[in-house]
């Protein structure tokens, strides 16, 4: 049974890159994620980042002039891979 309280969309993989995602553990510079579905909630996608169940992550976008674009948690994590793991984020309204 799903849990969700909002519908995921699913999307053709969306590629973009982050100037900077700032873990709890470390900061990675330009890294790209695919995202694959998204709500008003989470979002599912895939990196290259080994980020640890229940971190909280920060999506960053200097180049623009936002320092803070959106934070969220990592509410799971499946590697698919040598260095490819997909995730389960969830969205944290207030950036913190």
């Amino acid at each position: 049974m799903d849990k969700r309280q909002h519908e995921r969309t699913s999307i053709e993989p969306l590629e973009m890159v982050f100037d900077e995602i700032e873990g709890n553990h470390a900061k990675h510079e330009n890294v790209t994620v695919f995202i694959e579905n998204v709500s008003s909630e989470g979002m599912l996608f895939t990196s290259n980042v080994d980020f640890t169940t229940n971190e909280s992550i920060h999506f960053h976008l200097p180049t623009i002039g936002i320092f803070t674009l959106f934070s969220g948690k990592i509410v799971w994590k499946k590697e698919m891979g040598v260095d490819l793991y997909q995730y389960g984020l969830y969205i944290c309204k207030d950036n913190k």
